[in-house]
């Protein structure tokens, strides 16, 4: 068989497991999922955080009262804990951030039994490890138990650390046993709550999919066996590996392209001055990150040019301001507020038909129109706010 006939028939046999792995989930209606549905299945705070401290919560809505808690502390084999009487706290605030990052902060739950230590829970999906966020804990709490939850059970590096608290104080907890495993106990009891049964097995199946546990990891593993029974199939599948990361490859530049272009068309430049703000000057923007992924926004400078100032107290309204018209708006020393669209970041995790659509210039100006919108939209909004300023004051 040459290598055409070889790449033909590896597609026809992907494309019939595919089709077999599909006809389960329909049948189970696994791939209805209102966590993914609506776009939120990767939000620390909104998602995984409220809907844990919701479940952990004696007086929470599912009215169990401290059942799902008592199954966690068991679970997790925290001892000295008692569940009844509890309280539980999502996003606590704990003081200003200071300038060294040794106090301050936010903790992401926390567990507050009647008797006994408090819990304090670093919630760790996909976000980057901040400096000192466990000592700081530590340090608002020295007798509070920490545990650090991540995806896969990952140890606390020194970065959050700062290397200095005893390792019995912080416990590794893990999104794909610990936290599933619990949960699993949870439905158990929740037999006779179809609501709240249902959400906790939705759930479940949120975690085992970012997990790598989902019906696409066990397809994932016949299409490995597949292709290694034959050694003209390796050569077929890299062939088409190479020819798929091309696709995307070429599809993020023409986006990227058209979106610069769109831009430079709307707006009078790059980096333009947008609006004065307590004294500072606040520009429009656009640019590539380090991952290629186009973002736009509001970096910040003093009168005399300096910039790297937007971590200082005097931004927080207007990064509050810029949260409450799109919560994705990240803040960084020299970005009051930038943003990447949608569906740029999609072209990486993209489904088949997102791609292919994508791949088309009517895709692709869908996407540019939405994205110019939005951004005209912003900038408007803040100018009526703060007032535009057409030349920066001396």
């Amino acid at each position: 068989m040459n290598e055409s006939n070889t790449l033909v028939s590896l597609l026809h046999q992907v494309m019939l497991v595919e089709a077999r792995y599909r006809s389960h989930t329909s049948t189970t209606g696994e791939q209805f999922n209102i966590f993914q549905i609506l776009g939120v299945e990767s939000a620390e705070v909104r998602t995984h955080s409220a809907f844990l401290a919701e479940l952990l919560n004696p007086k929470g809505s599912h009215g169990q009262q401290e059942l799902f808690l008592t199954l966690f502390i068991q679970q997790l084999g925290l001892v000295g804990v008692e569940a009844k009487d509890a309280t539980v706290e999502v996003e606590k605030h704990i003081g200003l951030l200071n300038e060294d990052s040794l106090a301050g902060g936010r903790i992401d739950i926390c567990l507050f039994p009647e008797n006994g230590h408090p819990i304090f829970i670093e919630n760790k999906i996909f976000a980057a490890d901040q400096k000192n966020q466990l000592l700081r804990y530590h340090t608002y709490n020295p007798e509070a138990k920490l545990l650090y939850l991540t995806l896969d059970g990952s140890e606390p590096g020194q970065h959050t650390t700062g290397g200095s608290i005893k390792q019995e104080t912080v416990q590794s907890v893990s999104y794909a046993t610990d936290i599933i495993l619990w949960l699993e106990l949870c439905r158990k009891e929740a037999v006779t709550q179809p609501l709240v049964r249902e959400t906790i097995t939705q759930y479940i199946h949120l975690l085992k999919n970012i997990t790598g546990q989902s019906t696409n990891k066990m397809m994932t593993e016949e299409v490995k066996k597949l292709i290694l029974q034959d050694p003209g199939a390796v050569a077929s599948a890299q062939l088409i590996r190479n020819a798929f990361d091309q696709i995307r490859s070429e599809v993020r530049q023409a986006i990227y392209s058209e979106l610069d272009t769109a831009f430079r068309g709307v707006f009078a430049s790059n980096d333009q001055v947008a609006f004065t703000y307590k004294g500072y000057i606040v520009n429009f923007a656009w640019d590539r990150d380090a991952n290629n992924d186009f973002f736009y926004g509001f970096p910040a400078y003093k009168q005399d040019g300096i910039g790297g100032i937007c971590k200082h107290g005097d931004f927080d309204e207007l990064a509050v301001v810029l949260r409450a018209q799109n919560k994705n708006f990240k803040r960084t020393n020299w970005w009051a507020g930038f943003v990447t669209p949608p569906g740029f970041t999609k072209v990486e995790r993209c489904t088949a038909q997102e791609l292919c659509e994508l791949a088309t210039p009517a895709g692709r100006q869908a996407l540019v129109t939405r994205t110019v919108s939005e951004a005209t939209h912003y900038l408007e909004q803040l100018k009526a706010k703060y007032g535009l300023q057409q030349e920066p004051a001396s």
